[in-house]
């Protein structure tokens, strides 16, 4: 049966296939209220996926891609045998949050007297890229070192059951400190295909 909403009444991850030979390479969940939850860029070629829903709702589809829901089950929590680094500070965790108007980036940390700072354009992102963002911050406040605290934030993001490819959205198009970008994120990919997060494909 196709279907083009999720009715969440648990935290759920939900496996979907895409029908009638439709595989998109963009695909959207937005929540009730118009504002944009999840999206994932795929190949073309990408016929199943999992979604995690960790709060309770109504979800809708942009409507564009046929697909039937194959299984729904209580969420998976998964990258927590990811293994953090030694901290090489130690500041309490930032748990403040203050917007500022005119930060060019989407979000800086004072760790050393916990206040995190995000930009209006950070606002507009989805929540789960604005979760990121903010945990890779708060990473700051244990961390020096940009890559430690990309670690930090995944395995806290995941934690709280968020979608892995969200937060690699947010280190590739977000979260771009400097040129060591890529090689932070094939490093990041090291450690998921170690953990066993991300399962490689087989050669044909």
């Amino acid at each position: 049966m196709d279907v083009e909403s999720f009715n969440i009444i648990q935290p759920s991850t939900v496996t979907i296939k895409f029908d009638a030979g439709v595989f998109p390479k963009l695909f959207q969940v937005f929540k009730d209220d118009g504002t944009l939850y999840y999206f994932r860029h795929l190949d073309g070629k990408t016929t199943t996926i999992n979604i995690n829903f960790p709060e309770n709702g109504h979800y809708i589809t942009d409507h564009s891609t046929p697909f039937t829901e194959v299984s729904s089950k209580p969420i998976v929590i998964s990258g927590q045998n990811i293994p953090l680094p030694k901290p090489d500070r130690n500041y309490p965790l930032a748990t403040v949050i203050q917007i500022n108007k005119d930060l060019q980036g989407p979000a800086r940390i004072f760790y050393k007297i916990g206040i995190i700072e995000n930009s209006p354009a950070l606002l507009d992102m989805p929540e789960a890229i604005r979760v990121f963002v903010n945990l890779h911050e708060q990473g700051h406040c244990l961390y020096s070192q940009e890559f430690d605290c990309d670690i930090y934030a995944m395995k806290n993001y995941l934690a709280l059951g968020y979608n892995a490819s969200m937060g690699f959205y947010a280190m590739s198009h977000v979260l771009k400190e400097s040129s060591e970008n890529e090689k932070r994120l094939k490093s990041m990919f090291a450690v998921m295909n170690y953990t066993g997060l991300i399962k490689k494909r087989k050669k044909n």
